[in-house]
């Protein structure tokens, strides 16, 4: 019983001791998330088929397009999550795509993005990371076409 005791009060001090230790050592602020005050102003998609292209099956679904119809971003544009993303992007062809985002309702590292080598046609995978949840502006890029979009990444 005396042994039970003991160990008890060695465990309290341990514990008391660490808590001691630990609230007087410096530590790290994380900020919290900021939520948007107001709603996310997410641009509208159109739900059709892009022009067709020799090289590619037709796709038909849910797209952000730019107003000359020069760029199409579709697959998961119209429903990103946080992590990984696919954006099959339609741009002219023999063109360079960039895709650059940032949050715009609160902070967070930019989005990264994986875009790979030599399509030959003008459709185009890429690969999208979003950090977090919030309202994001993507626009996506190639020659002297741009095309930006406001979405909710949940």
């Amino acid at each position: 019983m005396v042994h039970g005791y003991l160990a008890t009060l060695i465990l309290l001090g341990f514990l008391v001791s660490t808590v001691g230790c630990m609230s007087s050592a410096p530590r790290n602020v994380v900020e919290p998330v900021i939520e948007p005050a107001v709603g996310c102003a997410v641009s509208t998609w159109v739900d059709q088929q892009p022009p067709t292209d020799p090289e590619a099956e037709p796709f038909v679904g849910r797209w952000y397009v730019n107003a000359d119809r020069t760029i199409w971003a579709g697959w998961d544009a119209t429903d990103l999550h946080v992590g990984e993303n696919k954006i099959l992007w339609i741009r002219r062809k023999g063109t360079q795509l960039q895709v650059v985002g940032r949050r715009i309702d609160g902070r967070s590292e930019p989005l990264k993005a994986s875009i790979p080598c030599c399509y030959p046609s003008g459709f185009q995978a890429s690969g999208v990371y979003l950090p977090t949840a919030g309202c994001w502006e993507i626009r996506g890029s190639a020659g002297t076409s741009e095309l930006t979009f406001v979405t909710q990444v949940r």
